[in-house]
């Protein structure tokens, strides 16, 4: 399978417009042309030949087009029809509007060789699988399959190549299915697909295309035991959150509880098996730990849940690292997700290399009583560069550089780790790797406990 025809991450919209523009076609955004165009075309090894007559044509843009001719195989099929899924960053493409919910126009290359027929001779269709939008919602958009049926007095003239096109709304989540038919009137030739993003929803537009799930009247957070849960991404073992569990205070301690959830990415979509989806299962959490996830393993419903969760009460902690304070779309999307406007910091640059090791000393009085030996001098290579919101408190630094941010929002808190388990112990140094240091899981401990155990 070639990266194009991987192309796609589709949703629930779909608007059928042929070449010929018309004032009811849905305006194109301003940035279009940064998006790149990619192309599907019919190839020598294409796997549809089995449904049609694959042909060698100079015309077609591979030199091979799939046709269907009636006189040598009468009646109507499917001439070509394709699964699309991701669509992977271009030559140039900037990954900030990579897997972007947004309008897809796909574009179809057919040619006819009777253009005298007033009765449909082709028809392109698509249909969306696997998206999280409205199947029947308040927009045109919210169509999840369509078909778009071509007479041959559609073509402007015979055995030429014109473009027709559909537009396609899509979500986080979801893929295509593509199909060219024929109704075996005339000769009929396909020879592929032009693909690009034309346009993004803002978060507005999105959330009103979705169905989120109501959350429960009266549904309280917390209660008994103690319960955790920690998406499991990249590097996860080495956090120990796990084990900062054993260290929880003692009034907190006793039946405490710690689950997870797993990270899958599949060219449809990234998800987190075991997560908790629904309201009751996730306010039975006193904590949440995002363990280097996306934003698009948590979903935009998911995110819209867990600001509720953090408003009446709930504790959100956020690791850094490569797939989840990242600026890029596909590995994080945190500083664009509806969590961005409550994080304790805003993110300016990606993961940087700290010049050599940042020295980890805690900033809270709280923190220098603990039992914690600040003297193993524990430390990090690489680092978030991030400003502080003026709401937040830094918890831990190395200098002037943030690494451990908190910040009180509602009734709960959201705790950023703006440090990352990355590059080599290096022998020269004075202290430890951070994440081989003994007492760092008796600081995420008190990180998750904050002071609920006073509370208590």
């Amino acid at each position: 399978m070639t990266a194009y025809t991987r192309a796609l991450i589709l949703a629930s919209a779909l608007t059928v417009f042929a070449s010929c523009a018309s004032s009811e076609q849905s305006k194109v955004d301003a940035t279009a042309s940064e998006y790149p165009a990619e192309e599907m075309l019919v190839e020598l090894g294409n796997p549809d030949r089995a449904k049609s007559r694959l042909q060698a044509d100079p015309d077609a843009r591979s030199g091979y087009a799939m046709v269907a001719d009636p006189a040598d195989k009468p009646g109507a099929g499917v001439i070509w029809g394709r699964l699309t899924y991701t669509q992977p960053p271009g030559a140039g493409q900037k990954e900030l509007y990579h897997q972007s919910p947004g309008k897809i126009r796909c574009t179809f290359r057919l040619k006819v060789a009777d253009n005298t027929i007033d009765k449909p001779v082709v028809s392109i269709s698509a249909s969306i699988d696997g998206g999280e939008l409205k199947k029947d919602g308040w927009k045109m958009w919210t169509i999840v399959s369509a078909s778009h049926q071509l007479k041959g007095t559609d073509f402007a003239a015979p055995d030429v190549y014109q473009e027709f096109s559909l537009d396609l709304l899509k979500g986080e989540q979801g893929y295509g299915n593509l199909n060219v038919s024929t109704t075996g009137l005339t000769k009929v030739a396909f020879d592929g697909l032009t693909v690009q993003q034309i346009s993004r929803l803002d978060m507005a537009e999105l959330l009103e295309s979705l169905d989120p799930p109501v959350r429960p009247a009266g549904l309280t957070l917390g209660g008994e035991p103690f319960l955790v849960h920690e998406t499991h991404g990249m590097y996860m073992k080495l956090w120990r959150m796990r084990q900062a569990m054993d260290r929880l205070p003692e009034l907190l301690r006793a039946g405490a509880k710690w689950e997870q959830s797993y990270l899958n990415v599949h060219p449809m979509h990234n998800t987190l098996s075991g997560y908790p989806s629904k309201w009751e299962d996730l306010y039975c959490h006193r904590a949440v730990v995002l363990n280097n996830v996306p934003a698009s393993a948590v979903t935009v419903v998911g995110t819209m849940m867990l600001k509720e969760y953090v408003q009446d009460g709930g504790c959100l902690v956020m690791m850094g690292d490569t797939h989840s304070l990242s600026l890029r779309m596909l590995s994080g999307g945190w500083d664009s997700s509806l969590l961005a406007p409550l994080l304790p910091v805003t993110l300016p640059s990606d993961l940087v290399y700290g010049g050599g090791p940042l020295t980890m000393v805690p900033q809270t009085e709280s923190l220098r009583q603990a039992d914690l030996d600040w003297s193993s001098a524990p430390y990090t290579l690489y680092c978030h560069k991030a400003i502080v919101n003026p709401e937040a408190e830094v918890l831990v630094a190395a200098g002037e550089v943030p690494l451990v941010v908190q910040r009180k929002v509602g009734k709960g808190r959201i705790v950023v780790l703006l440090c990352a388990v990355l590059g080599e112990k290096m022998p020269d140094a004075t202290g430890v790797p951070f994440w081989e240091w003994k007492d760092w899981p008796t600081l995420m401990a008190a990180v998750l406990a904050g002071d609920q155990a006073e509370a208590r």
